[in-house]
């Protein structure tokens, strides 16, 4: 489905802003915005991620990994990016921000025109679903200290607003019971505890300890006696 939103988009701009949504989890418009071609440490594979909202929160800025699905398209960005720009996405920052915020950057109609190109249905909460699903594959992989750090939520919101249930888990669920059920055991069953056995091998070498522990095991004897009548009493066969 990615790999058709990309196709479908009508410059390299586009493709961006999808790429760093899906694949970095970028909050867009701000996050993909502010993105400056000198916060991409190419020789060291990071990204430095400005954030306006976690600014807010005294976390105005994080280091994430730079992914190898968005290395191809911020390589493509670069190579036609006009000499002086600033910015990775710079057209859209020109206009998109004003005094009270990114008043311009009006997004998701246009967005919506490409999910139909591309042959997809419009989901909810366009961009968001695009970073949630990110953060949900990387938890996979990552302990989630290490995902929400990169991403720039914490634990909580990302299990409460990020974190998904996909299908994938669901098969690996299924796979897993199916190779369990099918596979053969190892070894083979084991005789049923007897303690009374032990205890008289414990007791071989005392001869009066011996004679009281020397009733056996009650899962070997008969656990019935055949009825009294003119023969001696046998035990049932």
């Amino acid at each position: 489905m990615t790999q058709r939103l990309l196709d479908a988009c009508p410059n390299v701009d586009w493709r961006l802003f999808v790429a760093l949504a899906r694949y970095g989890g970028f909050r867009v418009p701000s996050e993909a915005c502010s993105l400056r071609w000198q916060d991409v440490l190419w020789d060291q594979d990071k990204i430095v991620v400005q954030s306006p909202k976690g600014e807010r929160y005294g976390k105005g800025e994080r280091v994430m990994p730079l992914f190898p699905e968005l290395r191809p398209i911020l390589d493509e960005a670069f190579e036609q990016a006009q000499e002086g720009d600033v910015y990775c996405i710079e057209k859209f920052r020109r206009f998109a921000v004003g005094q009270t915020g990114w008043v311009n950057c009006s997004l998701g109609s246009r967005f919506v025109k490409i999910i139909k190109r591309a042959g997809l249905t419009r989901w909810p909460r366009l961009f968001h679903a695009l970073r949630a699903s990110r953060e949900t594959e990387l938890a996979q992989e990552y302990p989630i200290h290490v995902v929400t750090a990169w991403l720039g939520n914490t634990p909580r919101i990302a299990l409460k607003h990020y974190l998904m249930v996909t299908e994938s888990d669901f098969q690996k669920a299924t796979q897993k019971a199916t190779q369990s059920v099918t596979q053969k055991p190892t070894t083979h069953p084991t005789a049923g505890y007897c303690k009374d056995s032990q205890e008289s091998r414990k007791a071989l070498g005392n001869k009066g300890l011996l004679r009281k522990t020397a009733g056996g095991c009650s899962a070997l004897q008969p656990t019935q006696v055949a009825g009294t009548g003119f023969e001696p009493v046998t035990s049932r066969l």
